[in-house]
């Protein structure tokens, strides 16, 4: 077991213990249960609102459970431990032959699961508080939007390399990077570990080996594309078979 599936495993554990603690102190604090108690406040402090006591047990356990699942998605997640570096051979074109390459680099099913989870839950958050607050709680819909975009946005990405250079556009049509094939000095394959190599996921930003600036696209971990700029910076995206992809892309570099 890895270091990252244990300490999941860890979390979603104390997780539980505090969703099971929580809901035995306020059973044992409300007794008995369907007693009318205060379940909402107006904005000066009154109370405006009431409901079982029942309500608050039932809103720590949904709570608790909803956390202690995302961390358990992470603690079961199959993720690939990253391989060496490939150093491959260009790939042979005859005179006038062309080459390109391209594939769809997704999210992790661990980070799928865990927005898709967070959506839902903000949504239900949404369905309770705006009508509870009479429509003044209307700016929290906003939140599920802004999760959509984001994954919409950088949950997965169409990478291609080619005569033009190495390009990565996201499923939306953007955001979209390039690399000019006049501006690629080398290509390799390497592997990827987010949080070691540029502190998480998404588009990020790291100081690599030598002290020269990484740009990554990270998805998940393993194999990715590592392509190093005439001036020394690297790009750096998450894709399966990025072996192929800079053999492709190291026919068309010229010394």
């Amino acid at each position: 077991m890895t270091r990252a599936r244990r300490i999941a495993f860890w979390i979603a554990g104390a997780l539980l213990a505090l969703t099971i603690a929580g809901v035995a102190v306020a059973v044992a604090a409300l007794q008995p249960l369907d007693q009318e108690v205060v379940v909402h406040w107006n904005v000066a402090g009154e109370p405006d609102r009431w409901g079982p006591a029942s309500t608050y047990p039932f809103l720590i356990a949904a709570v608790g459970l909803v956390f202690t699942g995302i961390a358990l998605v992470f603690a079961f997640a199959r993720l690939r431990d990253p391989d060496a570096v490939v150093d491959p051979d260009p790939v042979e074109l005859a005179p006038g032959e062309i080459a390109a390459w391209t594939r769809r680099a997704t999210a992790a099913p661990a980070f799928s699961w865990a927005i898709g989870i967070g959506i839902g839950f903000t949504i239900l958050a949404c369905a309770v508080v705006i009508p509870a607050t009479s429509g003044r709680g209307w700016p929290m819909a906003i939140l599920p939007v802004l999760l959509v975009v984001l994954v919409g946005l950088t949950g997965g990405w169409r990478v291609s390399v080619g005569p033009a250079g190495l390009s990565v556009r996201g499923l939306l049509g953007i955001p979209v990077m390039r690399v000019p094939i006049a501006d690629i000095e080398s290509v390799v394959a390497v592997g990827v570990r987010p949080m070691r190599d540029f502190g998480g996921w998404g588009i990020r930003g790291a100081v690599g080996r030598g002290g020269h600036w990484r740009t990554g696209v990270i998805v998940r971990a393993g194999d990715a594309i590592q392509v190093t700029r005439r001036g020394g910076r690297q790009f750096v995206v998450t894709v399966d078979d990025a072996a192929t992809a800079a053999a492709v892309l190291k026919a068309y570099l010229t010394p």
